[in-house]
């Protein structure tokens, strides 16, 4: 016998699993996945980003770990948060702040990196006023 999964929640972990390169993280999930296990283990927030497949964006997390046992800690991922916020209301110069601040904590965090990336080329080229604040997915 052959078996196979089909179903949209099957095609967005596929298509996450290919973003993670993207965006410079270990392991992606979508909301719903965050949600059934934010009890237990930590999450931050790197966007929302329009997959292949999909035509509304989907809110992608990382995993940062367990609970109690994070790699970083809870007032910085805040500070992550403050720069996605910022960076989603086109606050390029607070979000670029905001970002760098964390980078010069966490230099090695492949996320953060990707986060100025983008608001260098947003601030050298602006979105379109109907711009919702997710980004395409690149790769599939």
């Amino acid at each position: 016998f052959d078996y196979t999964v089909l179903g949209d929640a099957v095609n967005l972990g596929a298509r996450l699993e290919a973003l993670t390169k993207e965006v410079g993280a270990d392991i992606l999930c979508g909301a719903r996945t965050m949600e059934l296990a934010a009890g237990n283990y930590v999450f931050r927030e790197l966007g929302s980003v329009r997959v292949k497949g999909r035509d509304a964006p989907a809110r992608i997390f990382e995993l940062v770990g367990r609970a109690g046992a994070t790699v970083i800690a809870a007032a910085d991922l805040k500070l992550y948060t403050q720069a996605l916020e910022a960076l989603r209301k086109r606050d390029w110069d607070r979000a670029e702040t905001a970002a760098r601040e964390f980078a010069t904590r966490y230099p090695n965090d492949r996320a953060v990196t990707t986060m100025i990336e983008r608001i260098e080329a947003l601030r050298t080229n602006p979105p379109a006023d109907d711009w919702d604040g997710s980004f395409e997915q690149r790769s599939k």
